[in-house]
């Protein structure tokens, strides 16, 4: 749940949760994360995502994901996981973009 917001005269949109991790679903790529940072340049369509949060993030699952923020949900990629800590995703190209990604 997204509590905190602030906007710019410069188009920019900043957004913090208030309550540990947010999920964010990317239906086109096929992923899903927890992040509880973000930063929404409107003019481009990008979003910057950080997770902040040093608690380990886990999902309800079979499988053992402890410490995992992203989470592939394609079908034929089981149990495909990773962290990273900062992405970037265009909105207009739907590329979605992890840095320091941890396995």
């Amino acid at each position: 749940m997204l509590t905190h917001m602030w906007i710019s005269y410069q188009d920019l949109g900043e957004f913090k949760s208030n309550k540990g991790s947010s999920a964010v679903e990317f239906p086109e790529n096929q992923y899903i994360c927890y992040m509880n940072v973000f930063k929404w340049e409107m003019e481009s369509g990008d979003i910057d995502m950080e997770s902040s949060d040093q608690r380990l993030t886990t999902i309800d699952s079979d499988l053992e994901l402890t410490g995992s923020n992203f989470f592939s949900t394609h079908p034929d990629q089981d149990s495909l996981e990773f962290k990273s800590p900062k992405a970037s995703f265009d909105t207009k190209k739907k590329k979605l973009i992890c840095d320091k990604i941890f396995i």
